[in-house]
């Protein structure tokens, strides 16, 4: 055999060898890819169950919700700025998990799940109150979607289970 030979033989093995490479390299780069969309969707699952725990946890703040569902803008001053940090820590969240999906950081799956509780949401009479004036705290594109999921409540009516219980007393 001779030189040129073995140097064709070479730089082919060494070909192979860098395409072998890169292909290992995109295998780990998606399985990272997949374990970090886990992740977040997994952190906001939990950052969402912390909030929730407000109202489970407090029937004082179970009460003051239910009347801020049916009018945030009649409670008093103190009540008001508590359900507004409420809605706005919920809201936020919802911003972030809206923002990582359309990075592609984020398993739209989640997001899509998460979706219908946002619409239940925005049928209530307070919360689209409070969306009226503290949608500017938003970036634009999160209040394009929120008025966008807005409009699809107000055509769905006001279902929620809150007014069955709110027209009983």
């Amino acid at each position: 055999m001779n030189w040129e030979v073995a140097s064709t033989i070479a730089e082919i093995i060494a070909s192979i060898a860098v395409v072998v490479s890169v292909a290992y390299l995109a295998i780990q780069i998606r399985g990272q890819t997949r374990q970090a969309k886990l992740a977040a969707s997994r952190e906001l699952a939990i950052a969402w169950t912390s909030t929730a725990d407000r109202l489970i946890d407090n029937q004082e703040f179970v009460t003051l919700y239910l009347r801020s569902a049916a009018d945030y803008e009649s409670l008093p001053n103190a009540e008001r700025f508590r359900i507004s940090m409420f809605l706005l820590q919920s809201m936020r969240l919802r911003e972030q998990s809206f923002l990582h999906v359309q990075k592609g950081n984020l398993d739209p799956t989640h997001f899509e799940s998460t979706d219908r509780i946002l619409v239940e949401a925005l049928r209530l009479p307070g919360v689209q109150q409070w969306w009226a004036i503290n949608r500017e705290h938003f970036c634009e594109e999160f209040m394009v979607y929120v008025d966008g999921r807005m409009e699809l409540a107000k055509g769905s009516g006001y279902s929620s289970s809150f007014k069955a219980e709110r027209e009983k007393s």
